[in-house]
């Protein structure tokens, strides 16, 4: 399932973008570290290696995260490609398609320990460092949300929420568990579908309570990722899911309190953040669920 870090880390490194040149060193490390992984994560050391990336780059920032087997990994991989064809990639592809058979092996060897590391082992070492610096990455209200999610669900599991902190952590459930599964999500992790649907009209997107009451209509043979009949509902539920997000976060503003102005001492609303996100490799191609 598709976790509150997965959408802390997602959500801030996505919106740090590709441009490294105009991040400074901290946020240059997560987004460098987010993109090279997800680049291998997608399609192996041979795509990496044909993308502009710098492998060293990489690797000193996985190293820098906390992850120093998929750091050596990363320059494992690239000694086998020249130095000098670093800002040729017409030269490098040619390269790589000329010594195919030799690199695949190398690479198959360089890649173990990143194929024995768990999706979730760079997620939570990339939460860690966000966390970390916090006013590096400009990531103070990522995290706020983050951290609220987290006490309302250990919360949850042992007493009953305020109205307010149960429309919230139910909405935000659902965006969460339908992220990588769709609306399919919502059933895999068995959420109350009824309060849900509420949670989400509360909120200010009945489109989605909707979606989520028609699937619930579905026979049971049909509530899969793979069914034509749900995915007809997830096209629909993915043309609201940044209103979703925003309609949630605003909503979580009532919950989280305000911080004092560093200049006056008053309070002041949690900077807001983009509802962009980058999900291009959200989903790992090398692993399936």
């Amino acid at each position: 399932m598709w976790t509150h870090n997965d959408e802390l880390v997602t959500g801030v490194a996505g919106e740090l973008g590709s441009d490294f040149d105009c991040l400074n060193s901290v946020q240059r490390t997560l987004a460098l570290a987010w993109h090279g992984y997800g680049l291998w994560s997608c399609g192996g050391f041979e795509e990496f290696l044909q993308s502009d990336l710098d492998a060293a780059q990489v690797a000193r920032a996985l190293r820098n995260v906390g992850l120093p087997a998929a750091a050596r990994a990363f320059t494992q991989a690239a000694k086998h490609v020249p130095r000098s064809l670093a800002r040729d990639r017409e030269a490098r592809e040619r390269f790589i398609e000329e010594h195919r058979e030799q690199l695949e092996k190398a690479w198959e060897r360089a890649e173990k320990p990143l194929l024995r590391m768990e999706d979730q082992h760079l997620t939570r070492a990339l939460a860690r460092y966000i966390r970390a610096h916090p006013d590096e990455i400009q990531a103070q209200r990522a995290i706020e949300v983050d951290d609220l999610f987290a006490r309302l669900d250990a919360r949850a599991k042992r007493t009953r929420l305020r109205p307010a902190e149960r429309t919230y952590h139910l909405a935000w459930s659902f965006y969460l568990c339908t992220s990588v599964e769709g609306l399919s999500g919502a059933f895999s992790t068995r959420l109350p579908l009824r309060q849900t649907a509420h949670a989400l009209t509360a909120i200010g997107v009945p489109q989605a309570a909707a979606l989520l009451r028609r699937a619930e209509t579905l026979p049971l043979d049909a509530r899969n990722l793979m069914d034509p009949r749900i995915q007809e509902l997830d096209a629909g539920l993915m043309m609201i899911r940044d209103r979703l997000r925003e309609r949630a976060e605003a909503w979580a503003d009532a919950i989280i309190p305000q911080r004092p102005s560093p200049k006056t001492g008053s309070s002041i609303p949690p900077q807001r953040r983009s509802t962009e996100r980058n999900s291009s490799h959200v989903r790992s191609a090398r692993r399936v669920p």
